[in-house]
């Protein structure tokens, strides 16, 4: 039974991730069409900016999730109050975030539009209602962590599904109708999230316990404690996502920051596999006991290497046949070598989720918080070195070179065995031999068919392999022809 809820979890947050990737494939090309390069590439990096002070809520969200874990039904009025506790105090964070974001999103978007007509005025309009967000996303990410702890993953996946969805359809809508303009593009990202923000509040409201709301500052310091260094991690995190991005920008232009950040973005889509393991697994290594946790830590790990090596493997050696065929040639030639070596780091960074959230849900968020801390640093020089030298594809290699040194530190941290080792290393190899060929030989179209083909079968062989004799058991019922 558990394990069955556990796979549910699990199919639920994929499924909230994959539904928005579909509609993006459609909706991005259009975006390009309608507001050019240069806004787009604006409007992805305010967006990555609000992302980043989305975060600012002291890992409050997390910690609720943690918290209301480890307490069960029979104490409601605890439960409450501790929720009662974080919303209030993430709205107060969410308020500070907000001033903060105004003015640093302001003269950064200012500096990289300045020259391009109408954009600086464009800007002004616009980032005043995108920072009066941050306060209501904050508070709902506390909703979000709430329903996470109860193990609500449908019901978060289809609320979120539908607000992404609209944060996609919105602003492209709202182009088309109003014009090309930043301010009408972010009116559309900003309905569709206060839309999504109203329904968590609506689900969690109709199912929590009644009392009036309650806040206790003993509460809120233990959620604190163990929001302190999650926080660390929570501000440091989000730079080494973006930093290149934002380096690209300053150093080569606005207009290139498109040919990084779509193939990064889509990339980074093979991560909803590993996020969607980790999220459901995290109320579970909350309260789990070490040696059970750990022991969940290897079942994980020896499904999650195989199927990213099957998901990652084929995407590298169709890179620039996918990219060609969606963007053109000329879009093709720029980012290939991006998105190959993304998806390499992808599926470094997407397996050392596991042991990251393990560390987390057992209290051990200071591990990973010096983990970010000593790689911050040394990875924004090699990232401006590399940027320099290589351009776009010397931003991909920091990138990946920063998630396999991470992945070391939090398996080292986690003291992997090599039991773990074992059931990584064929995906490991699967995954490199397919970069080394794709970026080597740049092959053909239908050659890079055939290996991608290729690929795929020896990622199903490792799945198989991995999954659990009675999972593979029940699947081969489920096809045997009687």
């Amino acid at each position: 039974m558990i394990r069955s809820k556990l796979g549910r979890n699990v199919l639920h947050n994929v499924l909230g991730a994959t539904v928005p990737l579909a509609v993006s494939i459609v909706t991005v090309p259009r975006y390009l069409h309608a507001i050019g390069d240069v806004r787009y590439g604006i409007l992805a990096l305010i967006w990555l900016l609000f992302g980043y002070f989305g975060l600012f809520d002291l890992g409050l969200s997390r910690s609720v999730n943690n918290r209301l874990s480890q307490i069960t039904a029979a104490e409601p009025e605890r439960r409450e109050t501790i929720f009662d506790t974080a919303l209030a105090m993430n709205a107060a964070l969410g308020t500070v975030a907000g001033l903060i974001f105004y003015a640093v999103a302001l003269k950064c978007m200012t500096l990289m539009s300045s020259g391009t007509t109408g954009l600086p005025g464009e800007l002004r309009e616009a980032l005043p209602f995108a920072a009066c967000l941050i306060p209501f996303a904050l508070v709902g990410n506390a909703y979000v962590g709430r329903l996470q702890a109860d193990e609500r993953f449908g019901m978060v996946n289809f609320i979120q599904v539908l607000s992404t969805i609209g944060m996609q359809v919105l602003p492209l809508l709202y182009v088309t109708i109003a014009g090309p303009t930043l301010f009408v593009g972010m009116a559309g990202i900003i309905t569709a999230r206060v839309l999504g923000i109203g329904a968590l509040v609506l689900v969690v409201r109709h199912s929590r316990y009644r009392q009036p709301f309650s806040f206790d500052w003993t509460e809120g310091k233990s959620l604190l404690k163990f929001g302190g260094w999650l926080t660390i991690t929570n501000i440091i995190s989000p730079i080494l996502n973006s930093i290149d991005q934002f380096l690209i920008g300053f150093m080569m232009g606005g207009a290139s920051v498109p040919h990084y950040s779509i193939p990064f973005s889509f990339a980074q889509k093979a991560q909803i596999l590993p996020a969607a393991f980790s999220g459901a697994l995290f109320p579970r290594f909350s309260r789990l006991g070490k040696g059970e946790a750990k022991d969940l830590v290897v079942r994980s790990l020896a499904i999650l290497g195989s199927v990213m090596a099957l998901i990652c493997a084929p995407a590298i050696l169709l890179a620039d046949f996918g990219l060609t065929l969606w963007l053109g040639p000329d879009f093709a030639m720029q980012s290939r070598d991006v998105a190959r070596t993304i998806l390499l780091g992808t599926w470094i960074s997407g397996i050392a989720l596991i042991p990251l959230c393990f560390l987390q849900g057992q209290g051990r968020v200071d591990v990973t918080a010096h983990i970010h801390v000593v790689e911050l640093v040394p990875f924004i020089g090699i990232l401006y070195i590399l940027i320099h030298w290589l351009g776009l594809t010397g931003a991909a290699y920091a990138w990946a070179l920063r998630a396999a040194v991470d992945a070391a530190l939090v398996f080292g941290a986690a003291r992997a065995n090599a039991a773990m080792l074992r059931a990584l290393s064929q995906g490991l190899l699967l995954v490199t031999v397919s970069w080394l060929v794709a970026s080597t030989t740049n092959p053909a179209p239908l050659t890079a068919f055939i290996e991608a083909v290729a690929s795929g079968v020896v990622g199903l062989l490792l799945v198989a392999k991995a999954m659990p004799d009675e999972t593979r058991r029940d699947i081969l019922k489920r096809f045997a022809f009687t």
